[in-house]
């Protein structure tokens, strides 16, 4: 059987020089950094033994009720089942007969406004997920959401709207209560970034007709994989341990590329592991980026091999992308598409990905390459859980706490402050004082 692959050889310096790695000098083993997995274990290494029963029914008992799947959430109370979504479920794809996703993680009124109209209250289920239940840009638009369900069905609205929140605490959990409510809770121990594979990512997944059982069977499997000391049976290990030792060297930037659409948001659920997991000292701060191959080497590319030499890109691949699409056969008098006759477009994905690879190696700039056998419920959930346990493992080689998030906390209360929510009333002065010393001179206008 195949299996996940990372390989190392674009970071080794014997390749591209002084910008890579000398991993002759690595100890084979380093079981030191596995206590970021066990000692004591973080919340998310819980998930793959969840028990899907309660999750499993609720979709059952709601296939072919609904068209539209609106999910109310902002940062890991979204990302996750967004990477979801775009990995398994096709816009067009009504085969499961299950819902659309519409997922509303921002207060753009224009979106919510949009959404709201032409979506039919009858036909459209609201999940809102927010853990601590006081997010305020999620209740802002779940208010607005509640309301226009109340006013399009009166008292059966209620068995329109889901809340994914804190089991006992918060103004979510207590307006749940109140109004009866359908309820799943978020695990206390779970913070929003890690929690693709809990409720909140697993909910909205299983309503769109995705295998949650399979995503945590592979979330197991590697579970198993992360806990080898030796980085060279251990991918989470390995790629901890590269990506830090190219930020200590500099490369502080860190591209992540996949070749598969499907994989395009779980680029950029990473980005916000990975930057709000690590991002935590002024010495300490490897800036994440998502790129998409073979779309991205017509951009970024050029920034990557010719650009700052601060830079490292992770490339993602997928062996099996299903069933080939050939182009037609064409003239060979024709120089630009003669040479593509009878060719497969993942074919030239495979060229496209081998292409930048030797780019990058030619510039010198630094990549590592994980390659997954196909893109499923099984290999998509051991990835996550890869990349989760490379966060905490790097953590642990930075020697800082990945599972807090205080910058984020300070622009949270500054806007609870602007938007005169009680208690705030100190920060508000302390802001207003802050923006008073702004000069309205630097200004330009058109």
């Amino acid at each position: 059987m195949q299996t996940l692959t990372l390989n190392l050889s674009g970071s080794d310096a014997r390749l591209i020089g002084d910008a890579g790695l000398d991993f002759s000098a690595w100890s084979v083993e380093r079981p030191e950094l596995l206590t970021a997995l066990t000692d004591p274990a973080p919340g998310y290494t819980k998930l793959p033994d969840s028990d899907l029963s309660e999750i499993l029914a609720f979709a059952a008992q709601t296939e072919g009720k609904y068209d539209d799947l609106l999910l109310l959430g902002i940062g890991g109370s979204a990302l996750g089942a967004r990477m979801l979504n775009c990995a398994f479920v096709e816009p067009a794809d009504n085969r499961l007969n299950r819902p659309r996703l519409r997922t509303v993680d921002n207060v753009d009124p224009r979106r919510l406004g949009y959404l709201l109209k032409s979506l039919n209250p009858r036909r459209t289920l609201v999940v809102v997920v927010t853990k601590s239940g006081s997010t305020a840009e999620t209740m802002a638009s779940f208010a607005i959401a509640q309301q226009w369900l109340r006013e399009s069905l009166g008292d059966g609205h209620q068995k329109r709207i889901v809340a994914v929140t804190d089991p006992t605490q918060g103004d979510l959990r207590r307006l749940v209560n109140e109004e009866g409510y359908g309820r799943f809770a978020v695990p206390t121990d779970v913070g929003g970034r890690f929690s693709a594979l809990s409720t909140v990512g697993l909910l909205p997944a299983a309503l769109l007709g995705i295998d949650i059982k399979e995503l945590l069977t592979g979330a197991a499997r590697l579970r198993e994989t992360t806990l080898n000391p030796d980085w060279q049976r251990n991918p989470a290990l390995a790629l901890a341990l590269t990506l830090h030792e190219h930020h200590n060297n500099g490369r502080r930037i860190v591209s992540v590329m996949p070749y598969a659409d499907g994989l395009s948001d779980f680029a950029l659920w990473f980005v916000q592991l990975w930057a709000e997991s690590l991002g935590k000292r002024a010495d300490y701060g490897p800036t994440p980026l998502s790129a998409l191959g073979a779309t991205d080497q017509h951009s970024q590319l050029q920034l990557y091999t010719e650009g700052p030499k601060d830079k490292v890109v992770w490339l993602l691949s997928v062996s099996n992308l299903g069933e080939e699409i050939a182009v037609p056969p064409q003239s060979d008098e024709l120089a630009s598409l003669g040479y593509l006759s009878k060719r497969g477009l993942g074919e030239l994905l495979a060229a496209e990905l081998r292409g930048t690879t030797l780019a990058l190696s030619k510039a010198g700039t630094p990549s590592l390459t994980l390659a997954l056998p196909q893109l499923d419920e099984r290999e998509l959930g051991g990835l996550i859980y890869l990349a989760e346990a490379a966060v905490s493992i790097t953590g642990e080689l930075a020697r800082l706490n990945p599972y807090d998030q205080p910058g984020v906390e300070d622009g949270k209360q500054a806007t609870y402050a602007l938007m005169g929510r009680p208690g705030y009333e100190d920060r508000l002065k302390e802001d207003e004082a802050l923006e008073s010393r702004r000069d309205g001179n630097l200004t330009s206008r058109a």
